[in-house]
């Protein structure tokens, strides 16, 4: 089933250092030496979802890791529609 993640601690927003209280929706798996992990964030309307055919740990990085770059960038990003709406 999916599981409820609490809000991440550490994970700072770059616009003033508030920190995230988002909550994520998370489910993940291994299976035969593939592994699979997916978040989403239904209030950013922002998911991941990581597919691994091989072992280490990439999987288990990679949801963090893309959440605190999506924090860091994430005015130039919400940035970028207005852009193509302006350019329309």
């Amino acid at each position: 089933g999916i599981v409820r993640i609490p809000p991440m601690s550490g994970v700072v927003e770059a616009d003033g250092g508030r920190v995230k209280t988002d909550t994520l929706l998370y489910h993940g798996g291994y299976v035969n030496g593939y592994r699979s992990e997916v978040a989403i964030n239904q209030k950013e309307r922002l998911a991941i979802c990581v597919l691994v055919n091989s072992p280490g740990h990439l999987a288990d990085i990679s949801i963090p890791k893309f959440f605190e770059l999506y924090s860091s960038k994430e005015k130039d990003i919400k940035s970028w529609g207005k852009v193509s709406v302006a350019l329309r």
